[in-house]
């Protein structure tokens, strides 16, 4: 089951199960804390593809973005303007 929210300029954002992400996903945001982050890491870690964690709690420490810079983050993320870390925790 898909679900779309919409962001300002009418663009959309698919959000799928894990189960369910399209072979051509380029990137997975995670929202939640690290917990989130260490299940969906889990969840596709038979797959080659980058998340961005933005963390929604207090503290976090494995999530990279925080509920006020989310916005700014996506933007740049929009524009392929990042660098991808290896990570493998």
């Amino acid at each position: 089951m898909v679900q779309q929210a919409e962001r300002k300029k009418r663009r959309s954002i698919s959000l799928y199960q894990s189960g369910s992400i399209p072979e051509d996903t380029q990137c997975i945001l995670v929202l939640g804390g690290d917990g989130t982050l260490l299940q969906a890491a889990r969840d596709v870690v038979h797959r080659e593809i980058p998340m961005l964690g933005i963390n929604l709690g207090t503290l976090g420490f494995l999530a990279e973005v925080n509920k006020q810079s989310v916005y700014a983050a996506l933007d740049k993320l929009k524009e392929d303007d990042y660098e991808i870390e290896e990570n493998d925790a």
